[in-house]
């Protein structure tokens, strides 16, 4: 059976967003797809932080409708 990643999406990327982008990337077959925060200097970070140029929402409706992940984090 082949494995296939775990695509996740991050709902506000402040300082527990960043968190949990970490947490993320500890996960075999997981990474973040996508994140959100209307505060662009807070994506920046939060981009940083996820090393794997994630795509990136100012507005969460936008990810949610983008199709670029398989689970969130809110």
């Amino acid at each position: 059976m082949s494995q296939s990643t775990i695509r996740y999406g991050i709902i506000g990327a402040g300082m527990m967003g960043r968190e949990h982008i970490r947490n993320i990337k500890l996960l075999p077959g997981c990474e973040v797809a996508a994140l959100s925060d209307p505060n662009s200097a807070v994506r920046g970070d939060a981009f940083m932080t996820a090393g794997n140029r994630p795509a990136q929402f100012s507005d969460h409706r936008e990810l949610l409708v983008s199709g670029t992940c398989d689970a969130l984090v809110i």
